[in-house]
């Protein structure tokens, strides 16, 4: 088995976007865990995970994902010069307003 694209360095990413990259890989597999330890404990009829759990690992994984946009300079500009710069303004305001718009659709989405 060839396994040298493992050692080529990609081209057009940043080490921001490895981070990133690696982040939503944590994040999901940690999510994939518990979701398989909630259905074996509904399959089994014995304790669940409780929503308590679910909420603080989401709190930890916001502040990890705090960390990480901090670290990112996308656009080659950073998250503190935001401000600085008309089209990291424009990118980073559009960028909020789709997220909003994703967040209210999903929970109207949601069945009551």
């Amino acid at each position: 088995m060839d396994l040298r694209f493992l050692r080529t360095k990609r081209r057009g990413l940043s080490p921001d976007l490895d981070l990133f990259w690696t982040y939503l890989l944590c994040v999901n597999a940690a999510s994939f865990l518990l979701m398989g330890l909630d259905k074996l404990g509904a399959k089994v009829n014995t304790e669940r995970v409780p929503e308590l759990w679910l909420f603080l690992i989401s709190l930890v994984f916001a502040a990890i994902f705090y960390r990480v946009l901090s670290e990112m300079a996308p656009f080659g500009i950073d998250l503190d010069d935001v401000n600085k710069s008309s089209l990291a303004t424009a990118v980073y305001t559009t960028g909020f307003i789709v997220f909003l718009g994703v967040i209210v659709y999903g929970s109207l989405l949601l069945p009551v």
